[in-house]
């Protein structure tokens, strides 16, 4: 099987009903977390939470794509927040997956599924000690790790080099897979199914890129 790079982001209601698919799919995928506001903003865009309009329904759309989905889902305390040390966190626990793991879960829980303040720091320590068993002073040096910050940077970098645009976005075989909505065409790529009208929709793109060209 072909492996899979996930690209989030601790902000991303979206991100978040993701990686529970991911979870329930129990996919095996390489973790790529990245800051998808320095993502936009290298690509010239505006994000959508500073459209008042955009913001608003995409949350509903989250709201209503969760309860199709069968998965609890709230508003953090406070919007927007600084998902810096969560994001190097999680990136200086790689060498440890199954932690790894779990301690993305508890992030996007604490504010996604608990509605917790992602910006009171010493509540988050508390409670990541109680389901972690990650001390305040663990935690604190991996959000401080400077491989962490630069491996940040370079997630962020490559996932611009490679097609992302938002999160979530799911890479195969150098193919981008973006949003929640994307994650059964994932699927038949990951096992290898419709690859004859996958080639086509290929082929409409390739006719697609030619008429856009002058854009």
């Amino acid at each position: 099987m072909s492996k899979i790079d996930f690209y989030f982001d601790f902000t991303s209601p979206y991100s978040f009903l993701a990686w529970k698919k991911v979870k329930e799919l129990n996919l095996e995928v390489s973790i790529k977390p990245v800051m998808v506001g320095s993502i936009i903003s290298m690509l010239g865009g505006v994000g959508p939470g500073a459209i008042k309009s955009k913001r608003e329904y995409l949350f509903l759309d989250c709201l209503r794509k969760a309860s199709t989905l069968g998965i609890e889902m709230t508003c953090p305390k406070s919007l927007p927040f600084n998902p810096l040390p969560y994001l190097r966190a999680a990136i200086s626990l790689g060498d440890r997956p199954k932690l790894q793991r779990d301690y993305i879960n508890f992030v996007f829980e604490y504010g996604w599924l608990n509605g917790h303040d992602y910006e009171d720091s010493e509540f988050f320590y508390h409670r990541a000690e109680e389901s972690l068993g990650l001390s305040q002073a663990e935690l604190e040096e991996y959000e401080s790790d400077k491989g962490s910050r630069k491996k940040l940077k370079l997630n962020i970098k490559e996932a611009v080099e490679r097609g992302v645009f938002g999160v979530p976005s799911f890479l195969i075989k150098e193919k981008v897979f973006w949003g929640l909505d994307s994650i059964d065409f994932l699927m038949n790529e990951y096992q290898g199914k419709d690859i004859e009208r996958e080639n086509a929709f290929i082929d409409e793109l390739d006719k697609f890129k030619i008429a856009t060209q002058n854009i």
